[in-house]
């Protein structure tokens, strides 16, 4: 190689000049991103191992329990709760971090809780909706009403509107149709808030939560208008509070989901976090919260295909069994396995960071921007679904409207 001494080598002291010819490495948890700060994978080992060893053995258990044993005093999903507050990982927390590493932050707890287990994610994530809005307001007298400790659930979809309720500007209603009457209206005067209503069976957290942000129409005194709503802080021990019961679905059995009902349900106006004036705010506000959120925790929720339990029914026949036992038919699995992840993952990261909230409350809400990561990331899910269908022969993933299509 004599003849070659003349081409100059790396500079000692160089970088470069340490590496292996051949060199060699692995991935970390986050893949091929930038290293995390001490304080990052500090917190991110702390909640994957909640996630490993509390989640998902915990999950399990309760996807073969029925809806009611799910939520029975004895049930293993209270250990989930209160194990996830010892972490202590909140709002509060999320405050305390400068935005940008607040959003890291919260993406990389959103990614592990959704590799633990989807329902369960869902349900500790929705639960700090109330503090959270809360505190991108700047309410403090609310916050006192939405403590970190209370499981907290966020009601807006309607038996009757579905998710209409967070269109206030018609962005997406059809030309010349006809809303009808909201589901749930809450009469506002110069003193009280008067609530009367339903809540859909979807509401997460329905029948458990303790405190609950209600999104619903405004009554001002010229009849209920869904475009000039109001959103409410409301106990749910308040007296005219009910729940319908706990929904019985084929997955995510571990997401207590359940509807709420308000009969004449008082409270005082200072409950109001944003009234007509503020309602579009509010509304688009707490979209880009969950669509960022739910796009976070989605790409992590297909997980591998070999994790899953297989098996294949002897008839086309939808199977008449737990969720556990009807995966999905493992045909076209290695198709599925190619694009669980890579496709589902890159936009969320960026557009948690770019979302308001408590990691951005200063840059305004953008809806199509916060919805990519929740379109992206759940469409490769949505196509394995899609190879479920003949076997389940396109029920819904409720065992109660099981004549309904699943995918519309």
């Amino acid at each position: 190689m004599t003849q070659f001494a003349s081409i100059p080598r790396p500079t000692e002291g160089s970088a470069i000049i340490a590496w292996d010819e051949d060199p060699h490495g692995t991935l970390q948890m986050t893949g091929a991103e930038a290293p995390l700060a001490k304080e990052e994978q500090d917190l991110l080992d702390g909640v994957h191992r909640f996630a490993a060893e509390v989640m998902r053995p915990i999950g399990e258990r309760l996807d073969r329990m029925t809806p009611a044993d799910v939520i029975a005093q004895d049930s293993p999903l209270w250990q989930v709760f209160a194990d996830f507050g010892r972490l202590g990982i909140g709002v509060d927390q999320l405050l305390a971090f400068e935005p940008a590493q607040a959003a890291k932050v919260l993406c990389l707890i959103l990614e592990e809780l959704g590799w633990g287990d989807s329902g369960l994610a869902s349900s500790l994530g929705v639960s700090m909706f109330p503090r959270w809005m809360a505190a991108s307001f700047g309410h403090q007298h609310l916050l006192e009403l939405a403590p970190a400790s209370k499981i907290g659930c966020w009601a807006t979809t309607e038996p009757g509107h579905g998710t209409d309720q967070l269109d206030p500007g018609r962005q997406i209603f059809q030309a010349g149709g006809e809303y009808g009457r909201p589901d749930c209206v809450a009469t506002l005067s110069d003193d009280r808030v008067v609530i009367n209503g339903r809540k859909a069976d979807w509401i997460s957290n329905g029948t458990i939560a303790e405190v609950c942000i209600l999104y619903c129409a405004a009554d001002t005194g010229r009849g209920p208008d869904p475009q000039r709503g109001c959103v409410v802080i409301v106990p749910l021990d308040t007296p005219g509070v009910s729940r319908g019961a706990p929904l019985d679905k084929l997955g995510q059995r571990a997401l207590n989901q359940g509807a709420v009902i308000f009969d004449n349900v008082v409270l005082p106006v200072s409950n109001v976090l944003a009234g007509p004036d503020d309602y579009k705010r509010a509304a688009y506000q707490v979209l880009s919260i969950g669509n960022a959120c739910m796009g976070r925790s989605s790409p992590e929720r297909r997980g591998p295909p070999t994790n899953w339990h297989w098996t294949t029914p002897a008839s086309g026949r939808r199977a008449a069994c737990p969720s556990r036992l009807t995966r999905v038919w493992p045909t076209g699995c290695s198709t599925c396995t190619a694009r669980l992840r890579p496709p589902g993952r890159w936009p969320a990261g960026p557009c948690c960071t770019t979302s308001p909230g408590p990691c951005r409350p200063c840059r305004p809400p953008w809806p199509p921007r916060s919805r990519a990561p929740r379109r992206r990331s759940r469409s490769p899910a949505r196509q394995s679904r899609s190879s479920v269908a003949p076997v389940s022969a396109g029920a819904s993933p409720s065992r109660r409207s099981s004549g309904t299509p699943a995918c519309r």
